[in-house]
């Protein structure tokens, strides 16, 4: 008689799914979001490819997540952090594309100019004083009052 539970465990080895790489998934992300800042002024129409992008990309990595990938290893919180973080510099980096196209495309003087330095005044009031210090400030949660997540073990 054949042992089919050696067997059955070399098929799951075989069909198992692959693995999630999270960080590589946010990269991804970060990247997309970084570029279209920077051409958002020349070509507009990319910031509704940009967000096509990143919806599909949604669903897909959901639909795998669920059906196809591996249970992925703990990440810490702290790549969360630093990559909501990082999605801060957007509206600093579409300033600067603005700024740069103005002068390549228009060879503009310093009054049209006005508008793009004032953009990266604003924008750069972000790095002095962080939003998650804003949220501190008028958003008064209590992180023990929050519920612990359900745990899928």
């Amino acid at each position: 008689m054949i042992n089919y539970s050696k067997k059955q465990s070399i098929n799951f080895r075989i069909f198992e799914g692959e693995n999630l790489d999270i960080a590589y998934k946010y990269g991804i992300l970060v990247k997309t979001m970084w570029f279209t800042s920077f051409y958002a002024c020349i070509l507009p129409i990319g910031i509704f490819c940009s967000l096509i992008n990143v919806a599909l990309t949604y669903f897909f990595d959901k639909y795998l997540l669920l059906r196809r990938y591996k249970r992925t290893p703990l990440i810490s919180a702290l790549l969360n952090r630093e990559m909501v973080e990082s999605l801060e510099y957007c509206p600093f980096i579409m300033s600067l594309g603005s700024l740069f196209f103005h002068v390549l495309l228009y060879d503009s003087s310093g009054v049209e100019l006005f508008p793009d330095f004032l953009a990266i005044i604003l924008t750069s009031i972000n790095f002095i004083f962080p939003a998650w210090k804003f949220n501190d400030l008028f958003c008064n949660v209590n992180p023990k009052s929050n519920k612990e997540p359900p745990s899928y073990d």
